[in-house]
């Protein structure tokens, strides 16, 4: 029976393994799914089925993640399976750069939707495919060039026909005459006419994203150095309608008898939809969809690294976590969406008047916390806590009906009275009980 798709899952929890295997096999039913319970059989298994895919978690019970990364890709019957890094530890961003540097091509985070986890293993399914699609052009294009005194002699005419059968973005690269053609395709891609593009290499560098120009030029010279099996660059290029689109290029190149460079050809895919999604994702997973605050999992990584610096500086930190006052009777009284409104408002205010160091997060309802950066004692604590209340004070307006918000707060300081963040928040979330008893009982009297 044909696979469309081989994929190996190394991962010692075997609940995990049966049931992503499970989603696969209902969403992608003509894939051939494997369980690996540890690193070793992991290796083996990869060396034995050379999978499409493999799904790799960063803990295991004999070698890490990071190691088995390494051997993968340095092995030549497993360095062109594309790893999906998946791990349920925290500072995704950190380990995200570490595994990319290794060779990974893509890295989930526990717990995932099975959407996720589809729409991942989807877009590298095409981005193998589009891989494949490279190197038989390369290999095609190998037999037809000629070598003779050193020098490699394409006919353009011949390539120039091949290339313009091709449905994707062609690009060829000579390094030699530092010349380049660009297809039709490639140029109706980004939204020009035929006309409106001259096939140089200036011309085609200027086009790409100022931010994504280094990067492009370093992993070229790079993958020309022999520093990396293949060429491959996430960039952003120019539009013709002056926005800019992402593209992934991959490319191959051709060598002389010495192993130099003489040109490197590739493809240009659209990605934009694909990134727009990634980013999507992470916003939802590390923002507050009301307010745009940072939610409770990205407030943890942001104070974590805000811990750590003060190591070296040996600054404190002052948390307040703050619970509005009777913010039920708001959303009772004009309902949920105009509560919304109020939340959205409070948030602005409490933005305001802190600085960009300070860090303001949103922990569902109507709680927030913040880490205030480089805190000296608890009289600066009263000061912003005044500040803050200044804030809200001035009346927000609901159909024609004045709210005013008050809110109840309760503070800690690290290191002084804690080094945990967790113990840290259960210390101020009850101060900030205390107070809300305090105004409940002097009500009472």
């Amino acid at each position: 029976m044909k696979h469309d798709a081989s994929i190996l899952i190394i991962d010692d929890e075997l609940e995990f393994c049966e049931t992503v295997e499970q989603v696969i096999s209902h969403f992608l039913p003509q894939s051939q799914v494997s369980i690996a319970l540890s690193g070793r059989e992991g290796l083996e298994k990869s060396e034995h089925l050379q999978p499409d895919i493999v799904m790799l978690d960063i803990r295991l019970p004999d070698i890490d993640g990071y190691e088995i990364c390494k051997i993968l890709k340095d092995n030549p019957q497993t360095q062109e399976s594309l790893i999906l890094v998946i791990t349920g530890l925290n500072h995704s961003q950190d380990l995200k750069i570490e595994f990319l540097e290794l060779g990974a091509d893509a890295f989930l985070k526990k717990p995932f939707d099975d959407s996720e986890l589809i729409a991942q293993i989807k877009a590298l399914l095409r981005l193998k495919s589009a891989e494949a699609k490279i190197k038989d052009e390369c290999k095609n294009l190998k037999n037809e060039v000629q070598v003779k005194d050193n020098h490699l002699s394409i006919q353009a005419d011949r390539w120039k026909l091949m290339l313009e059968n091709i449905a994707e973005g062609i690009w060829d690269w000579d390094l030699q005459s530092n010349s380049i053609f660009l297809s039709e395709q490639w140029k109706e891609m980004l939204g020009y006419q035929v006309e409106e593009i001259d096939n140089t290499v200036s011309l085609f560098l200027n086009m790409i994203h100022p931010q994504d120009y280094e990067r492009f030029r370093h992993e070229m010279d790079n993958y020309l150095n022999h520093f990396a099996p293949e060429f491959r660059s996430e960039i952003r290029m120019k539009c013709g309608d002056g926005t800019y689109r992402w593209f992934l290029y991959r490319g191959c190149a051709i060598w002389d008898e010495d192993s130099s460079p003489v040109r490197v050809l590739g493809i240009q895919t659209d990605i934009t939809e694909y990134k727009e999604r990634v980013f999507n994702l992470e916003t939802m997973a590390l923002y507050d969809c009301l307010t745009r605050l940072p939610n409770r999992v990205l407030f943890f990584e942001l104070v974590d690294k805000a811990m750590q610096s003060t190591k070296r500086t040996k600054e404190k930190i002052g948390f307040l976590f703050i619970d509005l006052d009777n913010f039920k009777g708001v959303n009772d009284r004009f309902g949920h969406s105009h509560g919304d409104i109020v939340l959205k408002t409070i948030a602005e205010r409490f933005q305001s008047v802190l600085r960009p160091v300070d860090i303001l997060a949103r922990f569902g309802g109507d709680e927030f916390v913040l880490a205030i950066a480089n805190h000296k004692n608890r009289g600066e604590l009263d000061i912003i806590i005044n500040r803050l209340q200044d804030e809200i004070a001035v009346p927000i307006v609901i159909e024609g009906n004045e709210v005013v918000i008050g809110f109840s707060v309760g503070h800690s300081i690290f290191p002084t009275e804690a080094t945990d963040i967790d113990k840290l928040l259960v210390k101020a979330d009850q101060r900030m009980y205390k107070d809300k008893e305090r105004k409940r009982a002097k009500t009472v009297k």
